[in-house]
């Protein structure tokens, strides 16, 4: 008993923030703020230190994308992680990829240090409320919640919007006449560069 704790007591205690990142591919979805379902996006885990103490690095492994039906997305690549000082990050690519899952998904990964007096907690960051939390998921494994967009609910409210302006145009169109709104646009055009033409002449 006495030998357990003296051990407990020399191991080195790191604390390891993980957040997920992507980086949607289509030029229309690069602002949105999750990645598109049966859409191309680059995914990856930014880790970073926020102990006291310099993390001498590790291992990141056993990285997983899980939805709720059970299919999971599985990549087998591990990264050795560089030493980072505290408050210091490093971001890890996996590459891209098209999943067909939608909705709430599960992300997972592993980190292990490079020496056996390494004692790793893991925090994620909370979805809704945005506050840091442990995780109490196993030793040195991350898990964390997070949300893919459906393509139909996109495809519709862009859909949306199309409709509304075209109503609008329709409206406008009905009320003052695009020809007579062009031709006004194109008069004002023209007297702005006439005066800015003698602003320039005067200044010559």
């Amino acid at each position: 008993m006495e030998e357990s704790e003296t051990k407990a007591e020399q191991l080195i205690e790191h604390h390891l923030l993980i957040e997920f990142i992507f980086k949607n591919k289509k030029f229309l979805y690069k602002r949105h703020k999750f990645p598109i379902q049966n859409s191309p996006f680059i995914w990856g885990f930014r880790i970073k230190n926020i102990s006291t103490l310099p993390f001498p690095g590790g291992t990141l492994s056993n990285s997983k994308i899980i939805s709720p039906s059970g299919s999971t997305y599985v990549s087998n690549k591990t990264f050795a992680l560089q030493a980072l000082n505290p408050n210091e990050h490093v971001e890890v690519w996996f590459g891209e990829i098209i999943l067909h899952m939608e909705g709430e998904i599960g992300l997972e990964c592993s980190i292990d240090g490079k020496a056996a007096d390494q004692n790793i907690k893991i925090f994620q960051i909370l979805q809704n409320s945005g506050e840091i939390e442990k995780c109490d998921l196993g030793i040195n494994r991350w898990v964390q919640v997070d949300y893919i967009q459906r393509q139909m609910e996109l495809l519709q409210a862009n859909t949306n919007l199309l409709i509304l302006f075209l109503t609008g145009l329709i409206f406008y169109e009905a009320v003052f006449g695009i020809k007579k709104t062009l031709l006004f646009v194109l008069s004002l055009l023209g007297d702005l560069s006439l005066k800015c033409s003698n602003i320039v002449s005067n200044i010559q």
